[in-house]
C-alpha cells in the first residue's frame, strides 16, 4: 500500500512536470530595439521540459510565415533556441518588423500560447544638405565658412537611430594635400561648419577643393550591424582674384577713416607660397615692404620702414607672388 502511495506521487510530479505549455521569449534583438542589420539574426529561447515538436515551429515575419523546413529557420534543441538567420540576404526595410510566433507543441501535444513581438530597422546612414560652398559654385571670398546640416531620418521616428555627433568627419582636399579639419568644427544642433581660416587652410585661385564628410547613427560598434556610415564628397572652385587695393588716396593721420589701403592679389589665399608688397616713392626708394597678412589683411599704413608717416605724395607699389610680379599701381598720400 505504501508503495503504490509512493508510485502515485512520483507519477503525479512527472505529469506535472510535463503539463507545463511551452513558453517562449525574444533574446535577440530585444524587443522595441532598433537594428542597424538588414539581415537581422531573430533568436527566441523556448521554454519546455518535456521538449517540442519541430514541426509546430511556425514563425510570421511582416506577414510571412517560416517553418522548419526554411532555410532560414534553424532549432537547437539542447538549447531549446529557435533561430531566424537570413544570413546576409536583405530581408528587413526601415521601420517596424513584427515578429508572430504560433503556439508550439510539446511531445504531449500541448498547446501554448502565441507571442507578438516588435523591433525597428534603421538601415540607412545619416543624410547631409545645404552643403555651402555650393556643389560646383565659384568661391571669391579670401575666408570662408565651410558648412553643412546633417540628419538622420525615417519615416518611423521609433526606427530613427539618430545622428551620432561625435563620429563627424571633415576632410579638405585641394592642390597643396588632404586635411583632417575635424578639431576645427563646430555645430549648431544639426548644422555644422568650420571656418577656413581658423583651420589654416591655403588655397590657390583656380583650384578645385573637394570637401569630405563621414557621419554615423547613434549604433555602438560591436551591437548587432553597428553603425550606418555615411561617406560623401563635393567639391567647388576657388576663383580668380584680381588686382584691387583701395581706397585711394590715403590719409594716415590716425583719424580712423582712409588712414590705410588695402590690396588683393592672386593667390594671396596661400600661406605656402611666398608674397610680398615693396611701396617705393617716386625716385624708386623702397620706403616700406610688407610681408605678412595682417589681422585687416594686407594693409599699407602709410609709415615707412621706420614707422614713421610718409610725406605726402605718390607712391609705387610692386606685388610678387612666388618671386613673380603680379600687381603693380601707384597710391597717392594725402594731407
Amino acid at each position: 500500500m505504501i508503495k503504490r502511495i509512493m508510485l502515485l506521487v512520483i507519477l503525479s510530479a512527472f505529469v506535472s512536470t510535463f503539463a507545463e505549455v511551452p513558453e517562449a521569449f525574444l533574446t535577440e534583438p530585444p524587443e522595441s530595439s532598433i537594428t542597424s542589420c538588414t539581415d537581422q539574426p531573430i533568436l527566441i529561447q523556448v521554454q519546455c521540459d518535456a521538449g517540442i515538436i519541430e514541426d509546430s515551429i511556425y514563425l510570421n515575419i511582416d506577414g510571412i510565415i517560416y517553418t522548419i523546413d526554411s532555410s532560414v529557420i534553424i532549432f537547437e534543441p539542447v538549447s531549446n533556441i529557435i533561430e531566424f538567420n537570413p544570413s546576409g540576404m536583405a530581408v528587413f526595410e526601415d521601420g517596424v518588423v513584427t515578429v508572430n510566433l504560433l503556439p508550439l507543441y510539446d511531445v504531449y501535444d500541448t498547446a501554448g500560447t502565441s507571442y507578438t513581438w516588435y523591433f525597428f530597422v534603421d538601415g540607412t546612414p545619416p543624410a547631409l544638405s545645404n552643403p555651402v560652398p555650393a556643389l560646383g559654385s565659384v568661391v571669391t571670398d579670401l575666408a570662408f565658412d565651410i558648412s553643412f546640416v546633417l540628419s538622420d531620418e525615417g519615416t518611423v521616428p521609433e526606427a530613427i537611430a539618430g545622428l551620432d555627433t561625435p563620429s563627424v568627419q571633415v576632410e579638405v582636399t585641394n592642390s597643396e594635400g588632404t586635411y583632417n579639419v575635424t578639431a576645427y568644427l563646430s555645430h549648431t544642433g544639426n548644422l555644422f561648419s568650420v571656418n577656413t581660416d581658423d583651420a589654416g587652410l591655403s588655397f590657390i585661385d583656380n583650384e578645385q577643393v573637394t570637401i569630405r564628410v563621414r557621419a554615423g547613427d547613434m549604433f555602438a560598434a560591436d551591437e548587432f550591424c553597428g553603425p550606418n556610415i555615411l561617406d560623401t564628397l563635393w567639391a567647388f572652385t576657388i576663383g580668380e582674384t584680381p588686382c584691387t587695393r583701395g581706397p585711394n588716396p590715403i590719409t594716415p593721420n590716425g583719424d580712423a577713416y582712409n588712414d590705410s589701403t588695402s590690396f588683393q592679389f592672386p593667390n594671396m589665399r596661400s600661406k605656402n607660397i611666398e608674397q610680398k608688397i615693396f611701396i617705393y616713392d617716386r625716385y624708386e626708394h623702397l620706403v616700406r615692404e610688407v610681408t605678412a597678412f595682417g589681422e585687416h589683411g594686407w594693409i599699407w599704413d602709410g609709415k615707412d620702414k621706420n614707422g614713421e608717416t610718409v610725406t605726402q605724395g605718390v607712391y609705387i607699389y610692386l606685388v610678387v607672388v612666388d618671386n613673380e610680379p603680379v600687381c603693380n599701381g601707384t597710391i597717392s598720400v594725402a594731407r
